[in-house]
């Protein structure tokens, strides 16, 4: 098993945990209708790393570094929108 297969395998798992957490604060009723946007736009943005997953091992696994690239920068725009 590769070292970066292990990274991403990582970085699911912990998308995966902010992404039940940020679920059932949404089940549970918000302090204010702005918060509840908030936590929408972090599980939509969760659930697009988590559907780049495969998208970044295929490339890996033909050796296209710059769609790897394009693929984790892609990842980062999530995770700081």
């Amino acid at each position: 098993m590769s070292i970066f297969k292990v990274e991403i395998d990582a970085i699911d798992s912990k998308t995966k945990e902010g992404l039940d957490k940020a679920s059932e604060l949404s089940v549970n009723p918000p302090p204010s209708r702005l918060f509840l946007s908030c936590l929408e736009t972090c599980i939509d943005n969760y659930n697009s790393i988590l559907e780049s997953k495969q998208k970044i091992l295929d490339v890996v696994s033909v050796g296209d570094a710059d769609q790897v690239s394009m693929e984790l920068s892609f990842n980062m725009e999530n995770v700081f929108a």
